[in-house]
């Protein structure tokens, strides 16, 4: 694992999402939810690689010109592909985030990951998040979790 984290580039993967925050990359497809779609392609851009397989295998992350792994554009999906690809490890509070690491919600608490976004700042006293679906650059965490206090949120160190 060591050896791999080595081969990412968290600034990489940050300065992407920063860079496209408010559109979209004509390299990719855009889709009206587009969190996880855009966090796929930061995390390309930063150094993880493609893993073949059927579309809709949670084990499978990829994407083409023609068509996309669920895992590429769904957040659920995308969160049983990083965990279970091992390319990320979970972490028990959301302060606990660096840059490049990718923060999950869960609005409605039913067990089904609705949002995806990725830390590009660390500031001393607070983190500030980058996402797609409701372009947004570098907000507060503090603000998100005080605006979706109820929510559930996953975080993952990349």
């Amino acid at each position: 694992n060591t050896m791999l984290a080595s081969a990412y580039s968290y600034s990489a993967m940050a300065n992407y999402a920063k860079s496209y925050a408010y559109s979209y990359n004509p390299a990719y497809r855009s889709f009206p939810n587009d969190c996880t779609n855009f966090i796929s392609q930061a995390m390309s851009f930063g150094g993880w690689s493609m893993v073949g397989g059927f579309y809709t295998l949670n084990s499978a992350w990829w994407y083409n010109s023609i068509h996309q792994s669920y895992t590429w554009a769904g957040a659920e999906n995308w969160y049983w592909f990083a965990r279970g690809s091992g390319r990320t490890s979970y972490l028990s509070n959301v302060w606990y985030m660096l840059l490049a690491d990718v923060l999950q919600v869960d609005f409605d608490r039913n067990g089904n990951i609705n949002h995806t976004m990725i830390v590009t700042t660390v500031g001393s006293s607070d983190l500030y998040i980058t996402y797609h679906s409701t372009n947004t650059r570098d907000r507060s965490l503090r603000s998100f979790i005080t605006q979706f206090p109820n929510a559930w949120y996953y975080a993952h160190r990349t």
